[in-house]
C-alpha cells in the first residue's frame, strides 16, 4: 500500500516546499544530509504519525498449547522444509515420524488439559444417576 490512502499528499508536498531544506538547502554533505532527515522526520511525524493498534482477537488463544509444542512445532516445520527441498526418502521418514510425535504430543497435552479443567468429583457425585442398575 503506497502513501496515497494513509495521508494527504498535497500538504505534505507543500510543507515540504515550505520547508528550509528547500528554500535555503545547506552547502554541504554532512549539514545536508542531516537537515534531509531532520526535515523528512518531522514532516512524516506530522502527515503519517505512527499508529499503534491493539491486536482485534476475539477468543483466547488454545491454552493447551504449550512452550513446548511451540517448540516441538518449530522442528517439525524445519523437518518439513528440509524434505520439501531434498524429496529424499530419508528426510521424508524423518519428518512422518516427527509429524506423527507432534500430533501425539497434542492429543496428550488437549487430554491434559481437558482433564484437569473438568471437575471429577462433580461428575462422579452426578454420575450414578444416568447410569442403570
Amino acid at each position: 500500500m503506497g502513501l496515497k490512502g494513509c495521508m494527504d499528499i498535497g500538504s505534505f508536498v507543500t510543507d515540504l516546499k515550505s520547508s528550509q531544506l528547500i528554500s535555503d538547502p545547506p552547502k554541504s554533505l554532512g549539514p545536508l544530509l542531516s537537515a534531509c532527515n531532520t526535515t523528512l522526520s518531522s514532516l512524516l511525524d506530522k502527515h503519517a504519525p505512527i499508529v499503534n493498534k491493539l491486536s482485534s482477537r476475539q477468543s483466547p488463544s488454545n491454552p493447551w498449547f504449550t512452550a513446548t509444542l511451540c517448540a516441538f512445532r518449530s522442528t517439525l516445520r524445519h523437518a518439513e522444509n528440509i524434505w520439501k527441498r531434498t524429496q529424499s526418502a530419508a528426510d521424508w521418514s524423518s519428518f512422518k515420524s516427527l509429524r506423527n510425535q507432534y500430533h501425539k504430543l497434542i492429543f496428550s497435552s488437549k487430554k491434559e488439559y481437558y482433564y484437569d479443567s473438568c471437575d471429577i468429583q462433580s461428575w462422579a457425585r452426578t454420575a450414578h444417576l444416568y447410569c442403570s442398575a
